[in-house]
């Protein structure tokens, strides 16, 4: 008797024979087992490029890592460099004799005084500059209200702006405007007491271009040895 049997391999591929159709059936299978193994050497191929391509991600991605490391190592030591060697583009000038030591621009010119209290540094052009004036030691408060009274006697028109007390390492501080021989300026003076020494580093600069200058650079080098 004829039968009819349906087998489900998947739901992709299902095989109808008759049950006595032995011949039709084995044939049936080896067309089978042929498109399973092309649908396997495909799926083989296809994996391998899929591994290939994760394989070229994953050298790209050690590349970058490796880029990375190397940039990052890079700031390091071009950080460590300009700790290494104090403000960029600056150098330092150290008196031993007073027992100071400052950093200013490379471009700027240092003048020291033959005994060594008085040291003017000034830029390029002169029109700005710092000066450190080394004294016996006085009350800061006292040493201001004098550098104040110099002034004056110098320059005919003197307004002052602060004179106060500070906080921190220097212990007074006056700022002011005067009429100089080549215009406007304005000055700014600071004055540290020790049981030794009186320290004073005093500003001036033409008053349109004051704050163009690395004041704030230098006067934080200031450093007592």
């Amino acid at each position: 008797m004829m039968c009819l049997v349906a087998l489900f391999v998947s739901t992709e591929y299902p095989i109808y024979c008759h049950a006595d159709s032995r011949t039709d059936k084995m044939r049936y299978f080896r067309r089978l087992s042929v498109k399973y193994a092309g649908d396997t050497w495909h799926r083989s191929q296809y994996n391998q490029g899929y591994l290939s391509n994760i394989n070229h991600k994953e050298v790209r991605v050690r590349n970058n890592k490796k880029h990375w490391v190397l940039l990052l190592g890079l700031i390091v030591m071009l950080l460590g460099s300009a700790i290494g060697c104090g403000q960029p583009g600056f150098t330092t000038y150290n008196n031993d004799v007073e027992g100071y030591s400052i950093s200013y621009p490379l471009s700027w010119k240092v003048e020291v005084s033959t005994d060594g209290t008085t040291c003017l540094i000034t830029s390029p052009s002169r029109t700005a500059s710092v000066m450190i004036y080394v004294a016996a030691s006085m009350a800061a408060q006292d040493a201001a209200q004098r550098w104040l009274m110099s002034l004056g006697t110098h320059w005919s028109e003197i307004t002052q702006i602060e004179n106060k007390p500070m906080e921190g390492f220097w212990n007074w501080y006056v700022s002011y405007d005067y009429e100089a021989d080549m215009g406007q300026f304005h000055g700014e003076a600071y004055f540290k007491s020790t049981a030794g020494h009186l320290y004073r580093l005093d500003t001036a600069a033409d008053s349109a271009r004051y704050k163009t200058y690395p004041f704030s650079a230098i006067i934080s080098s200031f450093k007592l040895k």
